[in-house]
């Protein structure tokens, strides 16, 4: 169902109601004075902490989007496997700020990050790269299911100390389903890891079904082959277990640009031309679709001089 996909347009309008309500549940509960220190099922968070949290990571999106606009220069992505101390510190940082203060804070960055996503069209929800300080650039469409993991994960997290029976919305739970692929992606343990295959079922809502997680050595998930020389008048196709890619020019030449493609059963062939050697990369967002389907992308390439490299990473 594409209005429970968040990945596409369509899904818009849910996610945000998503958003706003879990949002509004995460602000009721944490804005009292008896349960500001109060602990929580984050580790050793209080409740002030992922308030700070949330403040912290807003105000980032802030910056990311800004740049993502008007053409701004950002750093490289500081990577998923740091980040949680570094979001420790930050939070910590904040720590002293009084309740009503950060709170007051946090309505604020609120509002102001649901009128940017309001205001994200068709094109940019999948088309507008905004560059998440950990992870690097992503589709604009990513930072909204980002606030529902803020607001409705803590959320959980804020009741899990009060050592009380809950879950998390069935609602929330759907939405972020796919994205949870994405994640596990980039947070793979590092270690001597023999390749495997891993089969997950989600049992119930709108995002339900049968996945296989396929994992190469070391835990990364790797192209195969992982180089090819392609030659004028070759063709190349791509073949994904998944239902989530883009490929796109990495010479600078601005040659092509795929765009974010979506639903493994709604692909078909893309082709491009380019009149000069250039590097293809093909970045995997997603491990999604039923481990059946298959992607085919055709590169044709017209006359140019000499061969191509095409790196898949």
């Amino acid at each position: 169902m594409s209005s429970w996909n968040a990945m596409s347009y369509e899904a818009k309008d849910t996610i945000l109601g998503v958003v706003r309500d879990e949002g509004d549940q995460f602000l009721a509960m944490v804005d009292d004075d008896a349960v500001w220190e109060a602990p929580t099922g984050a580790g050793h968070w209080q409740v002030r902490d992922l308030v700070a949290h949330i403040v912290d990571t807003t105000e980032a999106y802030f910056v990311a989007f800004d740049a993502a606009r008007n053409g701004g220069e950002m750093d490289p992505a500081y990577g998923l496997p740091g980040m949680a101390k570094r979001v420790d510190a930050q939070a910590q940082a904040l720590r002293t700020e009084p309740r009503a203060v950060l709170v007051e804070r946090l309505r604020r960055d609120r509002a102001t990050m649901m009128e940017i996503f309001e205001a994200l069209t068709a094109g940019d929800w999948t088309n507008l790269l905004v560059t998440h300080f950990y992870m690097g650039p992503l589709p604009a469409f990513f930072y909204p299911a980002f606030q529902l993991m803020d607001y409705g994960v803590h959320s959980w997290d804020v009741r899990q100390g009060t050592g009380r029976a809950h879950g998390l919305s069935g609602e929330a739970a759907d939405l972020l389903t796919p994205f949870m692929f994405v994640l596990w992606k980039y947070t793979v343990a590092a270690g001597d890891l023999e390749p495997c295959e891993l089969g997950i079922r989600v049992t119930s809502g709108p995002n339900a079904g049968d996945t296989r997680v396929s994992v190469g050595p070391g835990g990364m998930l790797v192209f195969n082959p992982v180089n090819v020389t392609e030659h004028q008048g070759d063709t190349v196709k791509w073949t994904w277990h998944s239902s989530g890619h883009t490929t796109t020019d990495i010479t600078g030449l601005g040659l092509w640009d795929s765009k974010i493609r979506l639903g493994a059963r709604d692909f078909h062939p893309v082709r491009w031309a380019s009149s000069a050697p250039a590097a293809r990369q093909g970045q995997r967002l997603l491990a999604g679709g039923d481990g059946q389907d298959r992607l085919s992308v055709t590169a044709v390439i017209q006359p140019c001089n000499g061969p191509t490299a095409l790196t898949g990473v």
